[in-house]
């Protein structure tokens, strides 16, 4: 981005002047996406390249090495088990196995980032 076009961003209207809710909420993005294309740039910033095709393929199996108990993973986040089970819900770092829900642990690992 050329420093006027970064100087524009900076200088826009504050997206809560802003009426229009669409239009504000992608300006909050494109602020939010600027700051860590500036971070990264600058080399404060790692980003991690996205999961290959087998990091998307759940176990069959719940007793898998590569997936924790909802009490394990909260115990290794430091959080409560319905914390757990909302970012199993919400994040994606779980799966339903029958009625129990299981964590993976590197979801768990990049949702902490441990």
């Amino acid at each position: 981005m050329a420093p006027s076009e970064h100087q524009a961003l900076e200088d826009a209207r504050p997206s809560s002047d802003i009426a229009d809710p669409v239009l504000a909420g992608l300006l909050d993005e494109l602020r939010d996406v600027n700051d860590r294309l500036q971070r990264y740039l600058a080399g404060g910033l790692v980003l991690t390249p996205p999961p290959s095709h087998a990091d998307l393929i759940w176990p069959d199996c719940a007793d898998d090495e590569r997936l924790l108990t909802v009490g394990a993973a909260a115990e290794r986040a430091g959080c409560s088990p319905d914390t757990v089970r909302r970012w199993c819900r919400v994040d994606g770092i779980g799966r339903l196995y029958g009625a129990r829900w299981r964590v993976s642990r590197r979801r768990l690992s990049e949702r902490i980032g441990v």
